[in-house]
């Protein structure tokens, strides 16, 4: 099996997409320039850590928990119809679909009657969450 094979599914198995796309051009750059291996290795984690695996962790934590959230369909604000409603306070449900509600631990609740879009709104203000 070669290398190239191998390291793939290691790189695919330990999660780590930035580096997995990245260590064929570092190495040949390495190769070229005559970089020992240790140096290789630690400028190919450099720029893992400076892509952030972290961050592209958390985004693919944020759409998995999306996705099992299971909502029929994904909506965003610009989609939604304010015209619909004339008692709808339009900038009080763009400032919760901002998510500053999160790090209080504040709770929303919107109350509406059916056809009234109350629960497609709490989906697009729940986004911010990674609902």
């Amino acid at each position: 099996m070669s290398t190239d094979i191998r390291l793939t599914g290691i790189l695919k198995q330990l999660r780590l997409p930035t580096v997995l796309s990245n260590y064929q051009k570092l190495a040949m750059e390495a190769e070229q320039n005559g970089q020992k291996y240790g140096e290789y290795l630690l400028a190919l984690l450099e720029l893992a850590l400076l892509e952030s695996e972290a961050n592209q962790r958390e985004l693919n934590s944020r759409k998995y928990r999306i996705s099992e959230a299971r909502f029929p369909m994904l909506r965003t604000m610009e989609e939604y119809d304010f015209g619909a409603i004339a008692s709808l306070n339009q900038s009080k449900v763009l400032q919760l679909s901002k998510g500053e509600y999160i790090p209080k631990h504040e709770n929303i609740a919107l109350i509406g009657g059916i056809g009234t879009g109350h629960i497609l709104l709490i989906r697009i203000v729940s986004l911010p969450a990674g609902v």
